[in-house]
């Protein structure tokens, strides 16, 4: 199986984070978790395509 890249799994545990946190009924707290999550991401993508193919 194939290694997911690091900023997809970054995001896919922010979004299981948030829905627990929508479920206790506290969005604002799903709401920072997913915005934290979508910068990690983003910056992790941009390493991810500068770097040289090996």
């Amino acid at each position: 199986m194939k290694e997911l890249p690091k900023y997809y799994t970054t995001l896919f545990a922010a979004a299981t984070e948030a829905i627990t946190e929508l479920e206790a009924r506290q969005p604002a707290q799903a709401l920072m978790i997913l915005t934290k999550a979508v910068r990690e991401s983003e910056e992790l993508y941009i390493q991810e395509q500068e770097q040289p193919e090996t």
